[in-house]
């Protein structure tokens, strides 16, 4: 299904105007039209924001847009999700921006880390 079209019809059973849904999401108005006329699609972080006032389970939403397989859980992408939350600022590092293969292992040795200090 197209997620554009799911979340308007879902939208509309729901009862809400965009306004609602953008106020109940904290999220544009204008946005919620773009997603609705495909011309946006939306990350996992907006997802997350349009689950609950949508009444729809987040992995639902996500596995309608494509994020993740049918059966897979968001869970597993929470680390891919944190990835691309940080990239959106262009973090730097002496003076050269910080790639998404970089933040990966950043992340996993952070990961690493916290692991070896729940065992001591």
């Amino acid at each position: 299904m197209d997620l554009s079209k799911f979340i308007k019809e879902t939208r509309i059973k729901q009862g809400l105007t965009m306004r609602k849904l953008a106020s109940k999401a904290q999220i544009s108005q204008a946005y919620i039209s773009q997603i609705e006329r495909g011309e946006r699609h939306p990350q996992p972080d907006i997802l997350r924001k349009l689950a609950v006032p949508l009444d729809v389970p987040y992995n639902k939403l996500m596995n309608i847009a494509g994020f993740l397989a049918e059966g897979q859980s968001a869970s597993s992408l929470s680390a891919k999700s944190s990835i691309y939350e940080i990239l959106k600022y262009k973090p730097t590092l002496g003076g050269e921006e910080i790639t998404e293969i970089e933040l990966d292992l950043a992340i996993n040795v952070i990961k690493s880390f916290r692991e070896a200090q729940k065992k001591k």
